[in-house]
């Protein structure tokens, strides 16, 4: 079983409390609900996640130089959205909030920056796009 450690490994305790308590103002029960499932994951379950989680996010910041439309990064930003789903059903609407969140929270933004210049706004666009597209024809 995991702890809030391993769920948050590398923040400040601080840190920590101030991500849950935005999370919760933000997303409610979902967010302890999410919390719940992930702590009952073993440690290799969660570094499987986390390594998903890195790997299509340099497999996405790879095809930024096509259009967020395009097959290929449509095809990427489905794996994103497989991935997001270990943590919480992810529907067209909370989705595109989602990416539009990589754009305008400083922490989200200087994450994808840090990837790779210019990633939060390719990821905002793609997944809006595969949101209307999509996530919203099923």
């Amino acid at each position: 079983m995991l702890s809030d450690q391993d769920l948050y490994e590398g923040f400040s305790q601080e840190t920590i409390d101030r991500y849950k308590r935005e999370a919760r103002q933000q997303y409610g029960h979902q967010v302890e609900d999410t919390e719940q499932r992930l702590k009952k994951l073993s440690r290799e379950e969660w570094e499987r996640i986390q390594s998903e989680g890195n790997a299509v996010t340099l497999r996405i910041a790879a095809l930024m130089d096509h259009a967020p439309e395009a097959q290929e990064v449509q095809e990427a930003i489905a794996a994103h959205h497989a991935w997001i789903e270990h943590f919480y059903e992810a529907s067209a609407d909370l989705y595109r909030g989602l990416g539009r969140m990589y754009v305008e929270h400083p922490e989200f933004r200087a994450f994808y920056e840090r990837v790779h210049e210019g990633l939060a706004e390719f990821m905002c666009a793609a997944m809006s796009h595969f949101a209307d597209h999509t996530l919203s024809m099923t």
